[in-house]
């Protein structure tokens, strides 16, 4: 296991789309690199509708979000799409006026 802090050994993994990706191009840059055990499960999923929702917060510090799995090319296809509507949902909550509670 790794210490917050410590610089995690270089690999490469497919994305959801199939296209190989190695940590090693992320290098010099700010990386929140998450690992979660399985896509499309509830823990995981709030996990990511977590990072999704932050995501902006994120991308103005300069960061990029990158989530590892062990589960297939086709399950990664399947989760984006659940975190695609979380994103939506949440960017239109955000968007709606709030409302007086009077």
């Amino acid at each position: 296991m790794l210490e917050v802090g410590t610089k995690a050994p270089d690999f490469t993994l497919p994305d959801q789309n199939g296209v190989m990706h190695s940590l090693q191009e992320y290098a010099g840059r700010k990386l929140i690199l998450y690992f979660y055990p399985k896509d499309n499960t509830a823990g995981c999923t709030k996990q990511a509708c977590g990072f999704s929702e932050l995501y902006p917060q994120f991308t103005e510090k300069g960061a990029e979000v990158v989530g590892v799995s062990k589960d297939s090319v086709a399950s990664h296809k399947r989760f984006e799409e659940i975190r695609r509507r979380c994103w939506m949902s949440w960017h239109r909550a955000e968007r709606r006026p709030r409302q007086n509670s009077r």
